[in-house]
Order: C-alpha cells, then sequence, then structure tokens
C-alpha cells in the first residue's frame, strides 16, 4: 500500500471515539480529527480545542460508529 492509500484508509478515522497510549503520558479519550500523513494523526480530547499530534501506533480504538 503506498503512501496516498495509506492516507486514504486512515481518513476514515476521522469523528472515531480512540484511546491514546503514549509513553510518560497516562492514557486518554480523544477524537480523531485529522490525518496529517500516513503516520500521524490529530487528534483532540473532549474537554479542549486544541489538537494533539500523535503517532498512529500510540491509537488504539474504543468503538465502532462516530462519536
Amino acid at each position: 500500500m503506498n503512501s496516498k492509500e495509506k492516507i486514504k484508509y486512515n481518513k476514515k478515522m476521522i469523528g472515531q471515539k480512540v484511546l491514546i497510549t503514549q509513553h510518560r503520558v497516562p492514557p486518554f479519550e480523544a477524537i480523531v480529527v485529522g490525518v496529517l500523513n500516513e503516520d500521524v494523526l490529530a487528534v483532540r480530547r473532549k474537554s479542549s480545542q486544541k489538537d494533539i499530534n500523535v503517532d498512529l501506533y500510540d491509537v488504539r480504538s474504543l468503538e465502532h460508529g462516530k462519536y
């Protein structure tokens, strides 16, 4: 799968509720708001208006369907 195909596939996650599990940060729930490249997603905590860039491999699915 090339880079454009990966980005297109990852864009299906926009609007999904996810769990972020990064080193040195307690896990937190967020909503996927964008795809920056094939390995980085932009997410937003419910209580914030600030986007956070996270590695795709630190993202865990919480539920099916849009938030």
